[in-house]
């Protein structure tokens, strides 16, 4: 005779097969969820860098220095560029009398309480700002760039064609910074390794090799690619150029840590025949 425990273990075995079955099929459709966030969040990302790779593309910037000897980036890119970048705050378009800023130096700018909300005014370069945004993170040093609008670019005071963006290939812009060792700068460089009075074009046997200064962060990051171990190292076809590195900048927890230092002709086609 089946007894009333059997009914009841029984029951127990269904109850607890219905709720394994339910909460497998919340895994389920938990883990599938989460994939096609990442999945979404994958291509929003990839969707993201092409237009900051657009953008950097087609940019203006000037070199404005700090009485501390420290450069802040200004850029003048177009609207329809900045239209399709993300804004964490505000807008991503200055407006007539207003500044979008990059994530990394907006960040530090509100820690510092240059500026605590969007809207705000700040002085800068003798020029009155209206923050009008500040970007999403872009992983580029477009992350330290003060964006402006045409007429704010043309009033600041600063230098033009000092700073320049090249791109080593199709998705992989690199910043460089014109330096002559031979006249005054208001940029203050210091190096942690190296030495700057080595910053010439040395001639080795029948090589020309151009000198060049590297940021710390963009220093660490080629150090890891092997392209170079120490100051005094040569790495052959950088931009079409042999180069020495001469030395690494001191870190400065600003777009200046990934330049590349070079001399005003280094994108110069070489002189050929000259070498004996």
């Amino acid at each position: 005779m089946i007894g009333k425990e059997y009914f009841v273990q029984r029951k127990t075995s269904i109850v607890m097969a219905v709720l394994l079955l339910i909460a497998g099929s919340i895994l389920y459709f938990a883990v599938g969820a989460s994939n096609n966030v990442e999945a979404m969040n994958a291509l929003e990302i990839a969707t993201v860098d092409a237009t900051v790779l657009n953008m950097l593309k087609d940019v203006q910037l000037k070199a404005a220095y700090t009485d501390k000897g420290s450069i802040d980036m200004f850029a003048l890119a177009k609207n329809n560029a900045m239209a399709k970048l993300t804004a964490s705050q505000g807008n991503p378009i200055p407006e007539v009398g207003g500044m979008v800023i990059g994530n990394v130096e907006g960040s530090m700018m509100q820690k510092e309480d240059e500026f605590k909300n969007v809207g705000d005014t700040i002085t800068d370069y003798g020029i009155d700002f209206r923050i009008d945004g500040v970007l999403a993170k872009t992983g580029t040093f477009a992350d330290d760039f003060h964006f402006l609008n045409n007429e704010e670019y043309n009033k600041l005071k600063g230098d033009s064609g000092i700073l320049l963006i090249k791109f080593k290939d199709a998705n992989t812009p690199k910043l460089f910074y014109i330096y002559n060792r031979d006249e005054p700068s208001p940029a203050k460089i210091e190096l942690i390794d190296g030495n700057i009075n080595l910053f010439y074009k040395q001639v080795i046997g029948k090589k020309r090799y151009y000198p060049m200064i590297i940021g710390a962060k963009e220093a660490k990051m080629m150090q890891e690619e092997k392209l170079f171990t120490n100051p005094g190292d040569i790495i052959t076809d950088f931009f079409s150029k042999d180069v020495l590195i001469v030395g690494i900048a001191k870190e400065t927890d600003t777009g200046f840590d990934m330049m590349h230092i070079v001399e005003k002709d280094f994108f110069d086609e070489p002189i050929k025949g000259v070498l004996v």
